[in-house]
Order: C-alpha cells, then sequence, then structure tokens
C-alpha cells in the first residue's frame, strides 16, 4: 500500500508544478520513496498483466503507465535537485532558501553543495 495515497494523478499534479513554477513545491516529506514505492507497485501490475496475456489493452496501458511513472519520477528528482542547487548557490552567496519545502534528502543536498561552493568561493576569493 502506497504512504500518504501518492498515486500516479498525484506524481502527474507534481510533475506539472514542478515543471511549470520556478520554486520548490510543497511536498510530502517522504517524497522519494513513496515515489519509487508507486513505481514498483505500476511495475508488478505491468508485469502480471503481461504473465496473463503479453498482448492484451491492459498490458499495454500498464506498459505506457511504467513508462510514463519512471519517466516523471526521473524528471521530477532533476527538476527539483537542480532547483535546490541553486538554492545552494545563492545561499552560499549570502541569500536564504526555505528548507521547509525540502525533503531530508534535497536538505542533505542543499546543505553539501553549499559547503562546497562556499569551500571554492573561498579558495578563487582568497
Amino acid at each position: 500500500m502506497l504512504m500518504e495515497s501518492f498515486t500516479y494523478e498525484i506524481l502527474s499534479e507534481l510533475y506539472r508544478k514542478e515543471t511549470n513554477n520556478p520554486g520548490l513545491q510543497k511536498v510530502q516529506m517522504n517524497l522519494y520513496p513513496t515515489m519509487n514505492q508507486l513505481y514498483d507497485e505500476v511495475n508488478t501490475k505491468y508485469h502480471e498483466a503481461k504473465e496473463i496475456d503479453s498482448t492484451s489493452k491492459e498490458t499495454d496501458r500498464y506498459f505506457t503507465m511504467r513508462k510514463n511513472t519512471k519517466s516523471m519520477i526521473d524528471s521530477v528528482r532533476t527538476v527539483r535537485f537542480s532547483k535546490v542547487c541553486r538554492l545552494a548557490f545563492r545561499a552560499a552567496e549570502g541569500g536564504e532558501a526555505d528548507l521547509n519545502v525540502m525533503t531530508q534528502e534535497e536538505k542533505d543536498l542543499y546543505n553539501e553543495t553549499k559547503e562546497l561552493i562556499l569551500k571554492h568561493i573561498m579558495k578563487v576569493t582568497s
């Protein structure tokens, strides 16, 4: 069962919001494990349908859903990580970021990236 009722439709909406807005969107804190669990469930349904009838419309539908789910998960991760890295760069130059809209994985990326950028800023300005 999916954590916090994360569905294909919710993933689609998140994908649309993340790709069409410059800022990070508020998400559930367990976003990445939940997205992975959604993919696993869609993948399982695809394989089950394929075992019953590999040429059925249901198998084709699950194949397409599996492909789209994987693509949207990859895009959401890439877009969100890019936004987090931009925020880390701004913070290294003295700006501030709202960490409340980040998952723990993103906060870790933000802090590590910010520290790395600060280290390199010190190298080139000393």
